[in-house]
This record gives structure tokens, C-alpha cells and sequence, in this order.
């Protein structure tokens, strides 16, 4: 609240809400133990918050140290973390915690996998340490809210954040940028032309244009200015500040070769594997690095998996299937988001997924223990949503089945009718 406190409600399994109990709670309660906060951040199963005196609190789920009091035990109230003071930024993650001065100095402390603290190792850190950030330059990273390409927002290392402002049109008509080293929040109005690029850059104060652009067919700047959003920036097509390469997608596009550095990820979506639109960029576009607008087969094809996918979410409803799948995995302190086909990716499990399964499906919730999955696990997930899709309920007692009918190996994945479906590489399968 605007006088620092602190109201907390919701699944309390391992102390999230704080108030010294591990009761569920439906209405919001006080934590009377907390006063002056000036910042929440809510991690998976833990929670971290700042005061305003620079002091940083934390509690809930401790398993790899994200209280970073030394233990491994859950907080079912607020503790001072120690070692830390004038901090001004605090941030919650999946098992791990950070912290940042007004200096630039980074805290970090927690679960270590996939080397999320930084430190150069993966082991947990039970107390907070120092993350040294020498020679590093500032990163951008796009923030993605549904399940399209174009960013919402991106924030940057330094604190900063841009977010996108999207025009009826669907082009990018503004960006409102926060600078941390002045403290000031910009306004700037994207000017863009009919193929989609910003032409000009203008002060919605009443100053006028500040800058113009210009690029040649393939998007090679063709004056002295540059910018992030330049060719295709109305389309949110951002350079990536690696020499003058271009996301798209899926992929990244060299403007001076007018060609992609990966193959194209969908057979025959192109004239060739690496060349942007078939060379001929006045008449084609290739937004997202699988297809240009203009093949017919190939935008056939994505609109049929469009179709597919919208339909198996609605059969995966009304069979109640997605329901029960993100209860178990919000029971579990679970993470989801909405991903690709419109699955539900649930990341983070605190338990509920099987001894030595790297996920699990249930309707069109997939649900994992780590904080990510590889794209072909995904592609594996999302063939057992299909089954679920087909068969509704129906699948649990197939598939137990399955395993009974095939030697009577019960852990036996290779044997499993479902899991060949889905494809057994996918699933880390070794068959």
C-alpha cells in the first residue's frame, strides 16, 4: 500500500503468504511484521520485498536457498535477508532471488541451475553474493504476452524498460522509454510508411520530427541514423545491436546479404532455406522467418495449425481437462504462460510430476519441474494435448493399459503406443 504495507493471500502450502501458517488463504491478510515496503516481487514459491530504507525481507519456499538466510527450509514469515543493505531494486525468479544498488552493484542467491545467478557455476547460493558484472555492456530483453512475436515491452540491464505502444493498424505507433540514470520516462511517436518502416522518429510535445530514416529494399540504412525499430520497426522487427542482424521471429536476418543465418524451419517456405522473401523484398515480406506472405502453401499450412490448435484447446475445455490441469499445477507453485499453439506451459513444479519425467500433460497443460523445455519436448507435450483432444478422459486408462499389455513393464516408456505417437525423441526417450 501507499503507507508500505503488506497484504498477502493464496496457496500457503510452504509459508507464500507469510503470515505464519501454512493455511490457503481466500481474502487478503496484513503481515503485521512488515512496515515501510517500498517493493514486492513475487517469485514462484517465495516472495522478496525492499523497504524503504534498503533493507530486503524474504519468505515462503526455501528449497534452494531462496530465503538466502543459509538455509534450505521454508520462511512462513518475512526474515531480513542478510548481508544486504541500500538496495534499490529487488526481484523475485523461479528459485532464485536478485538485488541491485543504486550503484549497479548485483546480489544474487538461490537455485543455480542453468547458472541463473550468473556466477559462473551452477551451485546454489545459500546466502547472498556479489555478481560481478565487469565489462559487461547493457542487454535487451523482449518481453512476449501473448502468443505472437511482436514484444510487449523490453527492459535492459541497467534498470531500463521500453514498452510498445500498438496502433489500430497493428504498427507500432509509439515507445514510452524509462531511462534509470535520469529518472525520466520518454514519449517518442513512430512514423511509419506503408511497407512498415519507421521513417521518422517525432516528440508528441508539439517539437516536431527529431529524426528521419531511410533503407534501402533489403534494410540497409541508407543515412547516418539508425535506430531499433528502423526497417519493419512498425512491425516491431527490432535490430539486435550484434552488427546490423535483425530478429524476425525465428530467425535473425543479415540486411547486407539479404539472407537469414538459420535455415527456414519450414520446408519450402522460401525459394531456398537461408534467402529472405525469394530476393525480392519490395514484393514479399517474411515476418516471422517461416514463410513469405505470399506462399500459398505455406501460409495454408499455418492457418490449418491455427485451426488445429484452436480446436484442440476447445475440446481440451470441454472435456474439463484444462481445468484440472491447472489446478494441479497452481497446487504445485506451478508458473504458466501461454505458448505455442495455444498450450499452457506450467514451469517450476514443486512436486506432482512423476520421479524421472522431465514433464507431463494434462488437456492442454503441460507441466515441468525445470524452468523451461527444449522445442522438441514442447512439440512432444503438445502431441499428448492431441491425445487428450481425441480421447478425453479416456487416455488414463489407455494408457496405463498400454503399458500392461506390453510385457508388463509398467516404467517401460518404448513400449508405449502414446508415447511413439508423440514421438519418443522428443520425450528424451532413448529407443
Amino acid at each position: 500500500t501507499a503507507s508500505g504495507q503488506v497484504w498477502a493471500w493464496g496457496f500457503n502450502g510452504d509459508g507464500e503468504v507469510g503470515d505464519g501458517t501454512t493455511t490457503n488463504r481466500l481474502s487478503p491478510v496484513l503481515l503485521a511484521n512488515l512496515s515501510g515496503v517500498t517493493q514486492v516481487s513475487a517469485g514462484i514459491g517465495h516472495t522478496v520485498v525492499l523497504t524503504g530504507g534498503g533493507a530486503v525481507f524474504a519468505w515462503g519456499y526455501g528449497g534452494y536457498g531462496e530465503i538466502g538466510n543459509g538455509a534450505t527450509s521454508n520462511s512462513l514469515v518475512p526474515v531480513r535477508v542478510p548481508g544486504l543493505s541500500g538496495v534499490s531494486v529487488v526481484a523475485g525468479g523461479d528459485l532464485h532471488s536478485l538485488a541491485m544498488t543504486p550503484a549497479g552493484a548485483l546480489w544474487a542467491w538461490g537455485g543455480n541451475n542453468y547458472g541463473r545467478l550468473g556466477d559462473g557455476t551452477t551451485t546454489n547460493a545459500l546466502t547472498v553474493e556479489q555478481i560481478s558484472c565487469a565489462g559487461a555492456s547493457t542487454v535487451l530483453t523482449d518481453h512476449y504476452d501473448m502468443n505472437g512475436d511482436s514484444p510487449a515491452w523490453t527492459s535492459s540491464s541497467d534498470g531500463g524498460w521500453t514498452r510498445h505502444v500498438i496502433g489500430l493498424d497493428g504498427n507500432l505507433d509509439a515507445t514510452v522509454t524509462y531511462t534509470p540514470s535520469t529518472g525520466a520516462t520518454a514519449t517518442v511517436l513512430q512514423l511509419s510508411d506503408l511497407h512498415g518502416d519507421v521513417v521518422a522518429t517525432a516528440d508528441p510535445g508539439g517539437t516536431g520530427v527529431s529524426a528521419t530514416y531511410t533503407y534501402d529494399a533489403f534494410g540497409n540504412p541508407t543515412d547516418a541514423n539508425t535506430a531499433r525499430y528502423g526497417w519493419l520497426g512498425g512491425k516491431t522487427r527490432a535490430t539486435t545491436g550484434i552488427g546490423a542482424l535483425t530478429l524476425m521471429g525465428v530467425r535473425l536476418y543479415n540486411p547486407a546479404t539479404g539472407r537469414f543465418l538459420q535455415t527456414d524451419p519450414i520446408p519450402g517456405g522460401s525459394c531456398n532455406p537461408y534467402d529472405y522473401a525469394c530476393q525480392d523484398p519490395v514484393n514479399g515480406l517474411d515476418l516471422d522467418g517461416t514463410c513469405s506472405w505470399w506462399d500459398v502453401i505455406c501460409i495454408a499450412k499455418k492457418a490449418a495449425d491455427a485451426i488445429w490448435a484452436t480446436n484442440r484447446a476447445a475440446d481440451n475445455l470441454a472435456n474439463g481437462s484444462t481445468q484440472a490441469g491447472l489446478i494441479w499445477a497452481h497446487m504445485h507453485g506451478a508458473h504458466c504462460k501461454v505458448t505455442k499453439g495455444l498450450m499452457i506451459l506450467c514451469t517450476g513444479m514443486q512436486g506432482g510430476v512423476a520421479q524421472g519425467a522431465h514433464a507431463f500433460t494434462v488437456g492442454n497443460v503441460i507441466m515441468t519441474s525445470d524452468d523451461k523445455l527444449l522445442k522438441g519436448e514442447l512439440a512432444h507435450e503438445t502431441k499428448h494435448a492431441d491425445q487428450w483432444a481425441l480421447l478425453g478422459w479416456r487416455i488414463v486408462p489407455l494408457y496405463i493399459m498400454n503399458f500392461e499389455y506390453s510385457d508388463y513393464r509398467l516404467n517401460n516408456q518404448c513400449d508405449n503406443f502414446f508415447e511413439w505417437w508423440a514421438g519418443f525423441k522428443g520425450g528424451r526417450y532413448s529407443c
